[in-house]
């Protein structure tokens, strides 16, 4: 660890943290309680790091085994400290760290890091025992980071109180960069692939247990340091959404990118068993919707994370999915070309102008098409790479730019071919790539700040991504939805309304409901069905304890004769009253002809709110699981945006000469079940709608089905 590379200040010498979380991040002094002499255990470790880094504050070692640790004068207690220091670092055993905790509220510390474990993770006596130590940090306005942490570094002015080990091996340069991790081991294994990458990190942070400080204090904090230009985020478990979205929309405010790897992708334990909607609310879906919505890139992993870090800090404009590809192999355009396609972007298109313009450079034998394939021209044409970028740059034909270069030797300037696409990329404010295969070529293009993959299809991957965080950053919300609270996350008591109530609450709230009789007896149903004119009809049994009836023989479709429909109400009223109904009634209603079934609901999450799900529907919808969640309030235009995005969207357009779906009317039902279950008046938890009847054409789409599930009143 070189203190040249460590102590790095921004150019004004001044810190521009803004946050209430100062202390934590920028602290003016550190004490450390159970300071050692041996670099090798948490209270030596830091304290060496500290001193390495050249740290300008003061280091108080708290220790009552000796006067000076590792030659910094020591004291006994915090009580003996002539000045209240800003952190205070306690690298001692569980027991010890409620009084030690006490001791820096009563000296007047502002921000506290605890080590120790043996808290939440061991269960509900762990559990008490951290709440404890979170109400004496919160009664003494002191900011807590962990228990279970390996703490907080601040690499642009050396206060190190991170002990993680793997500081001690590498000295990166200090880059921009916040990063924020559940998991120690997680801060430490990206600070790793970093430096591998030529990248270091302003901050590193390990939240632990986040008895008080989580991962969206930390992204907020980030945001509001001008020094941070790219933040990455590991966690495991969303503490509190609401307040990640807010530190993302003033992200967006900001023009910072944040990035997360969310673990744990497992169905949640918290589904709603009335509700087919509910089945398929699993955590994972739910979190990528509210991740996209406000604006936070997903990577699958601490491995791609690192890999998009480079590609994001060096990030020029704001691009669209246009990419050219230039390379000196044709293997290379011709896998570049195939990865484009796969994931969503296009080859930008030369019309014949352009074409005439390339070929002015391009030796005779090489068509002027995109890929741009060099072959070995540039090393009869030293200038051949630039000149292609220069016609590309006075062009609108590109929005990104992928080089590839897989094998180099004698002959081939790299040095200068990353002068010119650096050069480029900030004239003409395009994102550039560049995938090599060979490691002295990769440091190469990494001195210049280009962003730098092992193959075209990772590279292609990561642009894409980054094309798609600027599309999706520009229709984030203007402002966070009152929707988004805590309210989700009470005890209630569910009121499951059986389906003539459902529906009748959907209809009041404008939604398209079939039309329908209630009946209570054969001679009902039968003249139910000669006032409807005759037609196919479909009989239900009205059941206040059984939810999918279809299960229960209690849906009879295709009626068409008094005959069928007066021998099915029979049939229906006697199962009803088997089935404990004391008081069996039936609903009648005209078969709606359709071309697709449809489902779309919304529930209440606990922790991530109000959802609207729309998907394939009928009674494949748990086996075919082609559904889409989407955040509530929601547009008519995420409404559009999403259901184009499922499977079955391309049956959706006109077909061998048959009309398109009307999709705006299904929007329409989106965007409004969207305002029914945010509205708090209307106490909603789930609504699940199976199937939509919908046709082709101008017809409109009807719902036929539903179920509605609403909170009585908060547990006891």
């Amino acid at each position: 660890m070189e203190k040249s590379r460590r102590s790095r200040q921004p150019e004004n010498g001044k810190l521009t943290l803004k946050s209430s979380l100062t202390h934590l991040l920028n602290p003016g002094s550190v004490a450390v309680l159970g300071a050692s002499d041996d670099p090798l255990k948490p209270g030596g470790r830091v304290i060496d790091y500290m001193r390495r880094a050249a740290y300008s504050g003061t280091i108080y070692p708290i220790t009552k085994s000796k006067r000076q640790v590792q030659g910094v004068p020591a004291f006994q207690a915090l009580e003996e400290l002539p000045a209240a220091p800003d952190l205070v670092v306690v690298a001692l055993p569980e027991t010890l760290v409620d009084d030690a905790l006490r001791s820096a509220v009563a000296l007047g510390a502002r921000g506290a890091i605890v080590y120790a474990s043996g808290y939440a993770e061991l269960g509900d006596h762990g559990q008490a025992r951290q709440a404890e130590i979170a109400r004496i940090a919160r009664n003494g306005g002191l900011r807590l980071v962990g228990p279970n942490t390996q703490g907080v570094a601040n690499f642009a002015t050396g206060a190190i109180a991170h002990f993680g080990t793997i500081i001690d091996q590498l000295s990166p340069p200090v880059s921009p960069i916040g990063i924020v991790s559940q998991s120690g081991a997680g801060s430490q294994i990206l600070y790793a692939r970093l430096a591998e990458l030529g990248l270091g990190a302003r901050y590193l942070v390990a939240t632990g247990n986040e008895a008080d400080v989580d991962v969206a204090d930390m992204v907020e904090a980030f945001v509001e340091d001008a020094g941070v230009e790219l933040v990455l985020v590991y966690a495991e478990s969303l503490k509190n959404p609401r307040k990640l979205a807010q530190a993302a929309l003033k992200a967006r405010d900001r023009g910072l990118p944040v990035l997360m790897v969310k673990a744990g992708r497992t169905r949640s334990g918290q589904q709603t068993a009335a509700s087919h909607t509910g089945a398929l609310a699993s955590e994972d879906r739910l979190v990528d919707v509210f991740l996209e919505k406000y604006g936070v890139l997903r990577a699958a992993d601490l491995e791609e994370l690192a890999q998009l870090s480079q590609l994001f800090l060096a990030q020029r404009g704001h691009p669209g999915k246009r990419l050219t590809v230039v390379s000196n192999s044709g293997a290379t355009c011709v896998m570049a070309a195939d990865a484009t396609e796969e994931y969503g972007l296009q080859l930008g298109s030369f019309d014949d102008d352009f074409k005439r313009r390339l070929s002015e450079v391009l030796p005779p034998y090489i068509a002027p098409g995109n890929p741009i394939d060099m072959t070995t021209a540039s090393l009869k044409q030293p200038d051949l790479f630039e000149q292609i970028l220069g016609r590309l740059e006075q062009a609108d034909n590109t929005d990104m730019v992928l080089a590839g270069f897989p094998v180099g030797g004698k002959g081939y300037d790299f040095p200068r071919y990353a002068r010119e696409l650096r050069a480029f990329s900030d004239r003409a404010a395009c994102p550039v790539a560049v995938s090599v295969n060979q490691e002295w070529t990769a440091e190469i293009f990494r001195r210049e700040r280009i962003p730098v993959f092992s193959s075209e299809r990772r590279a292609v991957a990561a642009l894409a991504q980054l094309a798609r965080y600027h599309d999706r950053r520009s229709r984030m919300p203007g402002a966070l939805p009152d929707a988004l609270s805590a309210r989700a996350a009470f005890p209630y008591e569910p009121r499951i309304h059986n389906e003539l109530d459902s529906l009748s609450l959907l209809a009041d709230a404008g939604l398209p409901v079939v039309s329908y009789r209630v009946c209570a007896s054969a001679q009902e149903a039968a003249d139910a069905w000669r006032a409807m004119q005759h037609g196919p009809v479909v009989l239900k049994g009205i059941s206040d304890q059984i939810h999918h009836k279809s299960e229960h023989g209690l849906v009879h479709v295709g009626l068409t004769t008094e005959g069928a429909i007066r021998d099915a109400a029979d049939t229906l009223l006697r199962q009803l009253r088997v089935l404990g109904e004391t008081d069996p009634r039936l609903l009648l209603a005209p078969f709606v002809p359709a071309d697709f079934e449809l489902m779309a609901g919304a529930q209440v999450d606990g922790q991530l709110g109000p959802m609207v799900a729309v998907g394939l529907g009928g009674v494949l919808v748990e086996a075919l699981e082609d559904i889409r969640f989407i955040p509530a309030p929601l547009t008519h235009g995420e409404a559009l945006e999403h259901l184009s995005r499922l499977h079955i969207a391309p049956a959706f357009g006109a077909l061998r000469g048959m009309a398109a779906v009307d999709l705006a009317a299904i929007a329409e039902i989106l965007v409004n079940l969207g305002q029914l279950v945010t509205q708090p008046g209307n106490r909603i938890r789930s609504i699940d709608i199976n199937p939509i009847r919908v046709q082709r054409g101008d017809a409109r789409p009807v719902i036929v089905d539903a179920l509605v599930v609403q909170a009585q009143e908060a547990l006891a």
